[in-house]
């Protein structure tokens, strides 16, 4: 079991508009359901789908805490969805995002 934060935050810039900036709030939970709900090419087939629905009632069950666990291959899928991801806005979140599930995934090296 690999276990991963979910209630770090960071502020992403939507938009600027003449008036400023719009801005919203990302959390690493909100970042793992985007992951895995962001469609491979050619959308999701059913094979594809059945281990992200998985991970997403994990994901759901943690809800309101502070971190989740996963199953090591599922935590493989989630890390390497979210190495392939792309985003439409450049921020420091989504590498410092990145870099915790890098050192979670360590732990799984370690394990083996």
């Amino acid at each position: 079991m690999k276990k991963v934060n979910l209630t770090t935050t960071f502020t992403i810039i939507v938009m600027t508009r003449l008036e400023g900036e719009v801005t919203k709030t990302v959390s690493y939970h909100d970042l793992i359901k985007e992951t895995l709900e962001s469609p491979p090419p050619g959308g999701f087939s059913l094979e594809v789908m059945h281990p992200r629905l998985r991970i997403l009632t994990v994901l759901h069950k943690a809800k309101g805490k502070n971190t989740v666990s996963f199953e090591d291959g599922d935590f493989e899928l989630l890390h390497k969805l979210y190495k392939d991801m792309k985003f439409v806005v450049v921020s420091q979140g989504y590498e410092d995002f990145k870099e915790h599930l890098d050192e979670v995934a360590k732990q799984i090296e370690k394990d083996k």
